[in-house]
């Protein structure tokens, strides 16, 4: 489900679970929101991205994120990492750019990402 956007990856969950009589898609993610503060606010960098990104940055080399996540959860997960995502100058967010109709594993993130660092 990582990279699926946030009503796709309710949909598969309630589907895959067989729960489609207690629970539609929009109430599922209606409790998803609701917790994800909880769940999102305090996550860790993978090991070595801190330093990867400073010594990419430091020595000059393009750098962009595409995230699957929706601006709301990006928010919450990169926050006690600012000064770090500063050193990256484009993001992309699939979960609700509306340039971007298919989530990871389909590329058009990726494509969306590249279309627009060209652009900077």
């Amino acid at each position: 489900v990582m990279g699926m956007k946030v009503r796709e990856c309710a949909a598969w969950i309630i589907n895959h679970e067989g729960i489609q009589e207690r629970v539609t898609v929009e109430e599922f993610t209606k409790d998803y929101m609701v917790h994800l503060d909880e769940l999102l606010r305090h996550g860790p960098l993978k090991e070595g991205a801190e330093r990867i990104v400073r010594h990419l940055a430091k020595h000059k080399i393009p750098m962009a994120i595409c995230s699957g996540s929706g601006t709301k959860e990006f928010a919450l997960k990169s926050a006690s990492h600012s000064s770090l995502w500063s050193l990256i100058p484009l993001t992309v967010l699939t979960g609700d750019d509306p340039h971007v109709k298919h989530g990871k594993p389909a590329p058009d993130g990726y494509l969306e990402t590249i279309k627009r660092y060209g652009r900077g």
